[in-house]
């Protein structure tokens, strides 16, 4: 599987710490979403939140804008109409 280059050109390992309180986010809102689930997607959770937290870091044009809270779960919902 290849990796798509980072585009922002504003991305560094500076945004760990940044990066994880995020992912943290993305896994809150997909167990929220499906709070009775089945254990098999119970355990895929981290990997999809993974996945959706990397494209969301990559294509943010700005620190500003992917780190901004307020605007997280619209863009995670973009982000799952553009994947299908």
């Amino acid at each position: 599987q290849r990796v798509a280059p980072l585009t922002g050109g504003w991305q560094s390992d500076d945004d760990v710490p940044h990066r994880r309180k995020i992912l943290s986010r993305i896994v809150l809102y997909l167990h929220q979403r499906r709070p009775n689930a089945h254990p098999e997607w119970v355990e895929k959770v981290p990997l999809m939140a993974k996945r959706l937290e990397d494209a969301l870091y990559r294509d943010a044009a700005s620190f500003a804008e992917y780190n901004d809270m307020s605007t997280l779960r619209a863009r995670l919902q973009q982000l799952a109409l553009r994947l299908g």
